[in-house]
């Protein structure tokens, strides 16, 4: 696939009466109309015809039907929410364009799974160190180049990730990253890694996994000893209501007690970590079952995300429903998640491994001008505006 210069900071704008928005929204316009082509060609799905739309030719059923969207629909204290799942391909785009660009347009905010630009993926001096960790662990120039090429620039993921914040540029849209796996300086960090070898996130994931099942277990047994202890003060009490019937009605508060209140917390620490225990025990053996209670990386972002949308909802309202794009895989879980508080405080309390290994922050960026009323569009940048940490 060609590379695709959409640096802001070198694009050449013609020089005209046009304003910097409308001047960006028709750049926006022009480089994924190049791309929709270039994935058309790549791909052998149909042939580049100059002037013709890939979404009008006789393959669109076809390429629907391949790259669907998964589309989900609710609210969080009171604040819309749209899911729009994907196969996050260029594919994707080629036939499914029109309809995540409305879903973009009518937005109030965009969480995206991945922001490879705002992220600094993109920019030259990231990239040439990208090159010298891959000349330090012993590529050649000509390797060097072909890596960054395949595992960045035109990497599928990024490729499409980058087309959603080009998106929500034309339109004007905040974009909000929340997941602990990418966003802010996570994106770099983990490109950085695999170009020197190693692959820091399968160590943690590894460690995570061992430290899911402890504090598995460490709940389970703080809720079953919870519960012991309160059954050793009822039968304490017991005995001294059958051994000293006098002395248990002059002094009723020196008899042990059983507590209602541990009583509960035992049962309801039980209630929830019980049913985890096939998912934790099936994923620490590397098997999964479609019938059991996800505790897992992926189910621990999803949670995350989910408690984050909460958080900044009861704190801001968006002037439309808050749009994700995201995964496929992610959207019934992460909107259960969404509508079921008492389940994810749960699951989140029991992640706390996770937060050691990966935690997750709320940034909000906006599309702006380095400066107020800078008529110059290539001066526009990602700029945050907001940054929340949990």
């Amino acid at each position: 696939m060609m590379e695709r210069q959409r640096n802001w900071h070198v694009s050449k704008f013609e020089q005209n009466a046009e304003s910097p928005l409308v001047a960006i929204a028709r750049q926006v316009d022009e480089e994924s109309a190049r791309l929709d082509a270039d994935t058309a060609v790549q791909y052998g799905q149909m042939q580049n015809s100059a002037g013709v739309s890939p979404h009008d030719l006789e393959l669109k059923a076809w390429g629907q039907e391949s790259f669907p969207l998964k589309e989900r629909t609710g609210e969080i204290n009171d604040q819309p929410i749209h899911f729009l799942g994907v196969v996050h391909t260029p594919e994707t785009l080629l036939f499914q364009r029109k309809r995540i660009e409305e879903a973009i347009a009518s937005a109030g905010a965009v969480v995206l799974e991945g922001a490879p630009e705002i992220a600094g993926v993109y920019d030259l001096e990231f990239l040439q160190k990208v090159k010298d960790r891959l000349h330090t662990a012993g590529s050649t120039e000509g390797e060097a180049e072909g890596w960054v090429h395949k595992s960045i620039l035109d990497n599928p993921p990024i490729v499409f990730f980058r087309e959603m914040e080009q998106l929500a540029k034309k339109h004007q849209k905040l974009v909000i990253t929340i997941d602990p796996h990418s966003g802010a300086d996570k994106d770099r960090e983990l490109i950085l890694e695999w170009a020197g070898g190693h692959d820091r996130l399968s160590e943690d994931l590894g460690a995570f996994d061992i430290g899911l099942l402890g504090v598995w277990a460490t709940a389970v047994g703080a809720s079953a000893g919870t519960l012991a202890w309160n059954q050793l003060k009822t039968d304490e009490r017991r005995r001294f209501e059958k051994h000293q019937p006098d002395f248990v009605e002059k002094n009723p508060e020196l008899v042990p007690k059983p507590s209602r209140r541990q009583f509960l917390a035992g049962v309801a620490g039980l209630a929830a970590t019980a049913p985890l225990a096939p998912s934790v025990l099936s994923s620490a053996s590397g098997s999964s079952s479609p019938y059991t209670i996800p505790f897992d990386f992926l189910d621990y972002r999803n949670v995350s995300v989910a408690r984050g949308i909460d958080k900044l909802t009861r704190a801001r309202r968006f002037d439309g429903p808050i749009l994700f794009i995201y995964g496929a895989s992610h959207a019934d879980p992460m909107m259960t998640y969404l509508h079921s508080p008492e389940l994810r405080d749960t699951k989140y309390a029991l992640y706390s491994p996770a937060r050691a290994v990966k935690q997750s922050e709320t940034n909000i960026y906006e599309f702006a001008p380095e400066s107020k009323n800078d008529p110059d569009p290539t001066h526009y940048r990602w700029k945050k505006i907001l940054s929340q940490s949990r």
